[in-house]
């Protein structure tokens, strides 16, 4: 015979049991989707405020609708458009040749302080975690090998009108400088300027004075292009991107990019190609792209 102990497991068991069955009964009747949805439609946006002085520097662009098929009622919602197409040995129509440069860090080889810096070095490890000096000898707008997927030369993607744009949205804290406007510079060199019409660096509560009066000097090459939003206080990564894309209003879509990595050429439009497929996409820059497809209640779609 069982113990009490045993009896008691056994029930729990069963009742876990019945109470999953149960479960998806009713999310196979939509009672939870229903549920779900109401949900997010009376959800208060108070759990998270930008001040209106926040954006008066930048003030909202009149955002028109992407021109995509799935919107039009007489598509399907499971329908998506191929627009991307491979052709065996044809350069891709956003492909740029590349030509080999000389330099420190070029190519992404290391560079090696000689023995007389090598103290700076040291130096600059105990502030930043890593060898910002070294860094600082390396160009900014430095090319990287291409170590893409050969095939990936050879895919041809929407022209640019037909895609939608793109904001770019770096968060930093005490990042070093050099290898945050690496980072900018990289991902401005190797996308199509019409396509990536934003860049918004967000300051996490940074208390380096290079990432002050230094920093708002740089950025004034990009001509606006850049822009600094800093917060009052630290808040945290995922809050900061928060902020980040609220104040992001150029372009269509979000991107979110680290404050210390550099781009490969042509990494945007493969990115905004899947979203102008169907814009309910959420597109990750994994090696073979994960794509999500969003379930937007009915008054969002």
């Amino acid at each position: 015979m069982w113990n009490r102990y045993q009896r008691g497991v056994i029930r729990r068991v069963i009742l876990a049991a019945v109470l999953l069955i149960l479960l998806k009964t009713l999310y196979h009747f939509g009672y939870i989707r229903s549920l779900i949805g109401n949900r997010q439609n009376t959800k208060s946006d108070d759990a998270f405020h930008l001040k209106d002085s926040d954006l008066q520097a930048h003030p909202r662009p009149e955002i028109g609708e992407i021109d995509h098929p799935l919107k039009d009622e007489t598509h399907s919602v499971n329908q998506t458009i191929k627009l991307a197409v491979f052709k065996e040995g044809v350069l891709g129509n956003y492909e740029v040749p590349y030509v080999p440069r000389s330099g420190n860090g070029e190519g992404g080889e290391p560079y090696h302080l000689p023995p007389e810096l090598r103290p700076k070095g040291e130096e600059s490890k105990i502030k930043y975690g890593f060898n910002m000096f070294a860094s600082e000898q390396i160009s900014l707008d430095r090319q990287l090998k291409d170590i893409r997927t050969p095939e990936c030369k050879y895919w041809h993607y929407p022209v640019a009108s037909k895609l939608p744009t793109a904001s770019l949205v770096v968060v930093f804290h005490n990042e070093g400088l050099s290898t945050l406007m690496r980072t900018v510079h990289s991902a401005i060199n190797t996308a199509p300027k019409e396509l990536l019409v934003e860049v918004v660096l967000v300051d996490d509560g940074s208390a380096i004075d290079d990432l002050k009066g230094d920093l708002e000097e740089h950025i004034k090459q990009f001509k606006g292009k850049v822009i600094v939003v800093r917060n009052a206080e630290r808040e945290g990564l995922i809050r900061a991107r928060t902020i980040g894309a609220r104040s992001a209003l150029r372009g269509d879509v979000v991107i979110f990019l680290d404050a210390h990595c550099e781009c490969l050429p042509n990494w945007l439009p493969p990115l905004l190609t899947p979203i102008a497929e169907d814009y309910r996409t959420v597109v990750c820059p994994y090696r073979w792209y994960r794509r999500f497809r969003l379930s937007l209640p009915s008054d969002m779609v």
